[in-house]
């Protein structure tokens, strides 16, 4: 899965909408709607602060929940 995918799965399992993840992380929602659209690609720190706010890895957002599946079976 792409990150947008990731990151609006990863939104969704936190019940979180945009806004409040927007605010969490210091950033305006516009600019986390682009990230799920696919538009614009995070920094590092924010990408580490969504990770945070989520709670999963990094990993997790950028490569997918099921990757770590995919390299132990």
């Amino acid at each position: 899965m792409a990150f947008k995918d990731n990151l609006y799965y990863y939104r969704n399992k936190a019940h979180l909408t945009q806004q409040e993840l927007a605010d969490k992380i210091g950033v305006a929602r516009s600019i986390l709607t682009r990230y799920e659209l696919g538009d614009r690609t995070p920094p590092l720190p924010t990408l580490i602060r969504l990770a945070n706010e989520l709670d999963c890895s990094v990993n997790d957002l950028v490569y997918g929940p099921d990757r770590n599946k995919e390299a132990t079976t």
